[in-house]
């Protein structure tokens, strides 16, 4: 409990204005991805294979599951994101919806009343949906969020087969910075790092940032990158990651970005 009441005064931080980063541990949420998953994945297996993905929206999450990963486990430096990730999992669960277009308190005590958690991760954002009504306005959900009236269409879920995943969902979420040393410590077949490393200015944390995906990647891992802020990734950053990993592109068409660039590393041995 005194963690979620330390999120809700984040929160509320957030809301006043005194937090000014957008990569914090209280930051706005993404509504939805603004990545063509589908098409930065499409060369790409998942089924059966252990995943790491940021969280962001949780778009990038319900794809994996949607391509029957055996474990997703996510990480994000935004807590809040961890109790959204929630709120869109009890949607699919008990609305047999992808998005909640009208967020409200009315929206959320539907969903809250139909909530039996069963275990301490929901129990978590169960309360902190709780406390977010009783110490916020409805009007307050909007503010909470990024890009809330753009959703791409293209990569649709079988919401029958998420709602057989969350049944008994269980998956490890890292209040993390995967630019330093953190607290991640099992082994993945897949890291998604979306556009992460455009932000990483310092060779000193483009290296931290290498050798932690090194350390959680299985032998013939791979790391799924994109940009979406610039055309390619930089000079830079090919040149530390090569040390430790291969690098590929990928091609494909984003109608929403045209600049947005896909591409992968895999671990060298």
């Amino acid at each position: 409990m005194e963690d979620v009441i330390k999120d809700i005064k984040g929160t509320k931080n957030l809301l006043d204005g005194f937090l000014g980063s957008s990569f914090s541990k209280y930051s706005d949420i993404y509504f939805s991805t603004n990545e063509v998953l589908d098409e930065i994945m499409h060369d790409f297996i998942f089924k059966d294979k252990r995943v790491l993905s940021v969280l962001a929206s949780g778009d990038q999450a319900f794809y994996f599951f949607g391509k029957e990963a055996s474990c997703v486990d996510v990480f994000d430096i935004n807590k809040l994101t961890f109790y959204y990730y929630y709120l869109r999992i009890w949607a699919v669960q008990f609305m047999n919806i992808r998005y909640i277009n009208n967020l409200s308190h009315e929206t959320v005590l539907e969903l809250l009343s139909m909530v039996n958690p069963k275990n301490e991760n929901e129990r978590k954002a169960y309360l902190y949906w709780k406390n977010f009504i009783n110490s916020f306005s409805s009007s307050d959900y909007a503010r909470l969020f990024i890009n809330s009236d753009i959703i791409h269409k293209n990569h649709d879920y079988d919401l029958g087969q998420l709602k057989l995943r969350f049944l008994d969902l269980d998956f490890n979420f890292y209040n993390a910075d995967i630019t330093l040393k953190n607290n991640i410590k099992n082994k993945y077949d897949y890291i998604y790092t979306s556009n992460i490393s455009e932000y990483i200015q310092h060779v000193k944390d483009l290296e931290q940032y290498r050798d932690n995906l090194y350390d959680l990647l299985n032998d013939d891992g791979v790391v799924i990158s994109s940009n979406v802020a610039r055309v390619h990734p930089s000079i830079l950053e090919k040149i530390v990651m090569r040390k430790k990993f291969k690098f590929h592109s990928l091609s494909f068409l984003d109608s929403f970005n045209p600049n947005s660039f896909g591409y992968y590393y895999t671990k060298r041995r």
